[in-house]
């Protein structure tokens, strides 16, 4: 809570609590919604670059890097970079790993 919070923001925060809720004062969500609006989002919980996501998905489907490269028209050493981003990311160590994380394999 911050220091200028209302008495009744406290009364709020601790029936909120006693039924496993959060509470945050009206002020702060109003601050929250505002900030939101200029965040950028990835659409992915690993932040991953949208050629990422698209190196990713032909990864999972079992494409080669060389494979990759030629659909995507870039060089199999930036496959192969993106690839490394990605399992740093995503704390995977092979294409595998990845499949199970995801849901695939």
């Amino acid at each position: 809570m911050p220091k200028q919070a209302r008495g009744d923001d406290f009364a709020n925060a601790v029936t909120a609590a006693q039924y496993g809720y959060a509470y945050l004062p009206l002020e702060l969500m109003r601050e929250f919604v505002k900030s939101r609006k200029h965040l950028t989002r990835t659409g992915n919980i690993f932040g991953l670059s949208p050629r990422e996501v698209e190196i990713l998905e032909a990864t999972i489907s079992g494409m080669s890097t060389k494979n990759v490269a030629e659909t995507l028209n870039i060089s199999v050493r930036t496959v192969e970079t993106h690839r490394n981003s990605i399992y740093k990311k995503t704390s995977c160590r092979d294409h595998k790993e990845l499949a199970e994380l995801i849901g695939v394999g």
